[in-house]
């Protein structure tokens, strides 16, 4: 052994003993003398620390259960059940793991951001947590702290270590600007029985960590009572071969099974096909089978070296296997499922029935020494990479399908999936990945991908047109589109002229449909792009299949019949079509096509009328509809929601819309609506828009419970300085609230109230919503609230349902009343646990790359999953620990407190205003918070230092809560009301100090000071000297003089100077001729 400390010192895998490079040669059993059979490797202390860390780590009892607790963090879905107790009910847990690891990237990068998921399944003590454990280390060259599996050691005898399903994100993949993140998910073993984990018995052990566990309760985890009123089984084996693997296999992109034992190759095959075969029925129009790896976990290290390679142990595996394929009963099941007169399968191709493509590889044992410490870096590189082809492939295949997920889609399909699974239903029925795509389409809004979503409302009302009937029906439509936009933009010219700057969105279309398009083959649900698997029934049954090609990874090209799949004829026939459908139109017009001529537009109009009556149904054209873009153009965005319910574009407004007279041409009336004529409104609709020379007026309420009630009393003083002739909510153009700010925005513009009707109902609100829950009114233990609602969620929805209707849309849908008083925008601010902070607005708007935001602004594209105002309202107040977080149908979200992003949404009005009003200036920015006292700051610390009894039981389940990251802030957020004012008060100083002199001077922070102690947030009771205190603060002279330049600066706003005309004169002064108009017609 060498006793010189040098750069280059290696350690021996064999001897465990640490050289230099003199040294390692002279050392006796490196000679070949000496050496023997084994193979002594230089290995880098570094490598052999992380291999042996994650294959044979050394650890106390007590060290294994304190890192199983820590590492219960990471579990992503599994079972609970009440007491512990095995014969109890079994319900279905989603931990909010995903949405945990999505929520450290920003929104604006989610929605361009793939993972790929692996699952990583086997038997009990196979290796599989160990298997990941190598993967994050070795690709961890930083060694930056990272979450890892908890490898299984001897402590636990037969007892399965892992219990559920853990997710893990990759190191490498998930940094360097990567936008293809992979997350391991670590499954419970297959054949573990019913024992209790260890990693459960753990936690249980443990009082501290049993409370810590239960909660989980804050982040509102998704509980299904799995397969409730059937007889099935709910052992612990059962739903993880039964539920577990069916929601792997249908969202995995590759899975590694693990094998401990490669000597019985029969068992290898048969595991991989019973695993599969258990889910593979279970879905329908899957865009993609899974990839499959199997790893001989555990291998002798001795083995040849060629016999490492992947290539070489795959063939061995299936050419082991052919001998004896058709011989052994275990797999008589598979090949008469598979097998058809003519077809014979031989391994490969029975387990590509299953999987897209299947690779083995080997993982050296950990024998003498510490093992092969090099090889095994090799083996796991060589799985590493394996798995970034298979995401890749898969990945590429969804795209072409036009089932590829970012981050923010994916959970909405494991929600569903999750509920559909461990329902009654998932059961028999298989999970439809099309029903799932209507709830969360990722369908883009150019002119082809509209032009799709028309032949899908086309298809469903004549489900028996083939699709070159589609095609045909759809030219005249798309051709009458192609003409207005040219006329729009001034595209002159033939249909032979203008069509070909059309053409690729028609293919596109044309491929859009064709893959959206049903099988023709008799009975199969799927659709075209969905045949990963074969022709399914709606039972997910196998009914028709193709054998696989040489080098086909799949089953391939499926025949329908007398229809094929890609159809050459039907594009070129269908450009031909609509290029002479679109000259026909062409030479019906009077002008040459250069100006926006009416008669384009009436044209349009009769076609476009005569399409949707003749499509759709009994509803005719109220049968189209769609909230992001508009269904007259297919062109625009959907931002003029019309009294019949439909959305149209700007272009749209503009050409069918009439200019008022004599208010600055920023007044249109429109008196019906473009695409149909037999709903007559009861009145034109107004439609404001703001003149380019105007400014802006921009107004945010903070979120503070029952505090909201200042906000009124301030806006009510406001209204006074302004003369109370016009309401308050005519001086601001977009208002921005959060919790209570949102409800407080909506009924001043969404209902109308005036201040004072505002306040009444406000008051009413509070009184119904803030009612303890029983349990609280028996228990008072300060942080009850931490385990339990603190609030009766059922009496604040029914109160909002009141106030502001049951079946009223925030945006869009048919309006109760005919003709809106407010033409003010509003937004309320949410925070979901999947996407982060949301914004929902009465309004809509593009989004570009170019104005990318920290938060998401929520417009579905179909009405029926909108948000109802009381729906918004209920969303961005759910307080965690005061109410349970909303859950929306429509987008299959559960909303919290706009709190937990923002409480003052100064920095998100000011954004939002840059997508509604680019090029206006601010005239004026309001900030409005619910009182603050300075001294709040030393008071919290005051209190942080009692010793209370009391005091130290909330501060101790808030530091139990501080180990769940996230779940800790959502808590803690709700849970200090001081921290929520001191919040607003420092994003204010953010945002203040930012801005330069002149906007400054038009910017106000309207927040009363409140005298020590401040109210809590709940306390209804305050209400009434809370509005008092904020009444006399107003009156004080300097607070007057503090409103009344503000009013000033909001009546001088509503003046602006419409140019008609300048020109320079003589001597060189620039006349320009205009009017002064009023805002206020």
């Amino acid at each position: 052994m060498c006793r010189e400390i040098g750069p280059d010192r290696v350690l021996c895998n064999i001897c465990e003993h640490e050289f230099c490079s003199d040294c390692w040669e002279h050392w006796p059993l490196h000679t070949d003398l000496g050496r023997g059979s084994q193979v002594h490797e230089k290995t880098s202390l570094g490598l052999s620390n992380k291999v042996c860390n994650s294959l044979r780590p050394r650890r106390t009892l007590d060290e294994e259960d304190s890192l199983h607790r820590a590492d219960h963090v990471t579990t992503w879905f599994g079972v609970s059940r009440a007491d512990g107790q095995q014969d109890s009910d079994a319900t279905f847990m989603d931990h909010g793991r995903y949405a945990q690891l999505m929520a450290e990237y920003p929104p604006s990068t989610r929605t361009r951001l793939y993972p790929s998921l692996v699952s990583f399944v086997g038997q009990t003590g196979a290796g599989k947590s160990s298997l990941i454990h190598l993967l994050i280390s070795l690709n961890n060259p930083q060694n930056i702290a990272l979450q890892t599996p908890v490898v299984g050691s001897a402590f636990a005898g037969n007892q399965p270590t892992s219990g559920d399903v853990h997710l893990y994100k990759d190191p490498r993949s998930s940094t360097d600007g990567s936008l293809k993140p992979i997350l391991y998910a670590d499954c419970e073993g297959l054949n573990g029985g019913d024992a209790n984990p260890r990693c459960h018995s753990a936690v249980e052990e443990s009082s501290t960590e049993s409370l810590r566990y239960h909660l989980f309760s804050v982040a509102k985890i998704v509980r299904t009572k799995i397969w409730a009123g059937t007889n099935k089984p709910t052992t612990r084996q059962y739903i993880v071969t039964n539920l577990y693997s069916r929601i792997l296999y249908t969202f995995s992109d590759t899975i590694v099974f693990v094998l401990e034992n490669s000597r019985t190759i029969e068992n290898v095959t048969e595991m991989l096909l019973k695993w599969a075969d258990t889910a593979i029925e279970r879905s329908t129009n899957n865009p993609s089978l899974p990839h499959a790896i199997i790893v001989l976990n555990k291998t002798e290290t001795a083995i040849p070296d060629e016999d490492w390679d992947q290539l070489k142990t795959t063939n061995f595996l299936f050419e082991s296997m052919d001998r004896s394929l058709h011989t052994l009963d275990k797999f008589k099941p598979y090949l008469q499922k598979w097998e058809r007169p003519g077809r014979t399968l031989n391994t490969k191709g029975l387990l590509q029935c299953y999987y897209t493509t299947v690779q083995a590889i080997r993982i050296p044992n950990q024998a003498a020494g510490i093992g092969r410490p090099n090889k095994v870096d090799a083996q796991v590189s060589a799985l590493y990479r394996q798995i970034g082809l298979n995401g890749a492939q898969a990945q590429r295949k969804k795209l072409r399908s036009r089932m590829l997920l970012n981050a923010d889609q994916f959970d909405p399909y494991l929600q569903f999936a999750f509920k559909h699974f461990s329902s009654p239903a998932g059961l028999e029925k298989p999970f439809d990945f099309v029903q799932a795509s209507f709830l969360n389409s990722p369908i883009s809004n150019t002119f082809g991908d509209q032009i799709v979503k028309v032949g899908r409302h086309l298809k469903t009302f004549h489900p028996t047109m083939e699709f070159g009937e589609i095609l045909n029906t759809l030219s005249p439509f798309i051709a009458s589109c192609i003409m207005l936009d040219a006329t729009r933009n001034g595209r002159v010219g033939n249909a032979n002229v203008i069509l070909p700057q059309y053409v690729e969105h028609c293919r596109n279309a044309i491929e859009g449909v064709n893959l959206d398009w049903p099988c023709s083959f008799p009975g199969c649900v799927n659709r075209r792009s969905g045949h990963s698997l074969g022709h399914q029934n709606s039972n997910g049954q196998l009914i028709g299949i193709s054998a696989p090609t040489d080098g086909d990874t799949g089953l391939g090209n499926f025949q329908e019949g007398s229809t094929s799949y890609q159809n050459p004829t039907n594009e070129r026939s269908f450009l031909m079509k609509l290029e002479q459908d679109l000259a026909n139109l062409l030479n019906r017009r009077s002008d040459s096509g250069i100006f926006l001529a009416p008669e384009v537009y009436d044209l349009h109009k009769s076609e476009v009328r005569l399409f949707y009556e003749q499509h759709g149904g009994n509803r005719g054209a109220l049968a189209f509809q769609d909230n992001v873009c508009c269904v007259l153009c297919l062109m625009g965005a959907a931002v003029h929601p019309l009294a019949c319910g439909h959305v149209i574009c700007e272009g749209c407004l503009t050409n069918y819309g009439t200019q008022v007279e004599g208010d600055g041409n920023y007044i249109t009336r429109i008196d019906e609506c473009p695409m149909h004529s037999h709903l007559p409104w009861q009145a034109p609709l107004i439609i404001r828009a703001i003149p380019k020379e105007a400014g802006v007026r921009l107004l945010a309420l903070d979120g503070g419970g029952v505090r909201g009630i200042l906000q009124l009393v301030a806006l009510k003083h406001l209204e006074r300085h302004l003369g109370e002739r016009i309401p308050i909510q005519s001086f601001f153009d977009l208002i921005v609230g959060t919790s209570v700010g949102g409800i407080i925005a909506a009924g001043l513009v969404s209902k109308a109230w005036s201040v004072t009707e505002c306040r009444e109902r406000f008051e009413s609100l509070c009184g119904q919503s803030f009612k303890l829950r029983v349990i609280h009114k028996l228990v008072p233990i300060p942080g009850m609230q931490v385990l339990f609602d603190r609030f009766d969620t059922y009496a604040l929805e029914s109160s909002l349902k009141e106030a502001f209707g049951p079946f009223e849309f925030l945006f869009g849908g048919r309006p109760t009343s005919f003709q809106k008083r407010f033409d003010t925008k509003i937004a309320l601010t949410s925070y979901s646990s999947v996407g982060g902070p949301y914004v929902f607005g009465n309004y809509n708007r593009t989004q570009t790359e170019a104005h990318s935001t920290k938060y998401n602004f929520m417009r579905p594209p179909h009405p029926q999953q909108e948000l109802k105002t009381w729906e918004a309202a209920r969303a961005t107040c759910a307080a965690p620990t005061w109410f349970s977080g909303y859950f929306h149908r429509g987008t299959q979200r559960t909303f919290l407190d706009g709190g937990l992003y923002t409480n003052n949404p100064i920095g998100i009005v000011d954004e939002e205003r840059k997508f509604l009003w680019s090029g206006h200036t601010i005239d004026a920015a309001v900030s409005l918070g619910t009182g603050h006292n300075p001294l709040l700051a030393e008071i919290a610390e005051q209190n942080q230092g009692s010793t209370g009894f009391r005091d130290q039981l909330q501060n101790f389940i808030l530091n139990q809560m501080e180990r769940l990251g996230s779940v800790y802030r959502i808590a803690k957020v709700a849970y200090d009301h001081i921290e929520n004012s001191l919040d607003s008060e420092r994003t204010w100083k953010h945002y203040y100090q930012d801005l330069d002199d002149s906007r400054k001077a038009k910017s106000f922070r309207l927040n009363p000071l409140l005298p020590a102690p401040i109210p809590e947030l709940h306390e209804v009771d305050k209400m009434e000297e809370l509005a008092d205190l904020a009444d006399k603060y107003w009156k004080e002279p300097i607070r007057k003089a503090e409103l009344c330049n503000l009013a000033r600066k909001l009546l001088a706003s509503c003046f602006y100077f419409h140019r008609i005309s300048g020109q320079i004169q003589p001597g060189g002064e620039y006349e320009i001729r205009g009017t002064v108009q009023i805002l206020h017609s």
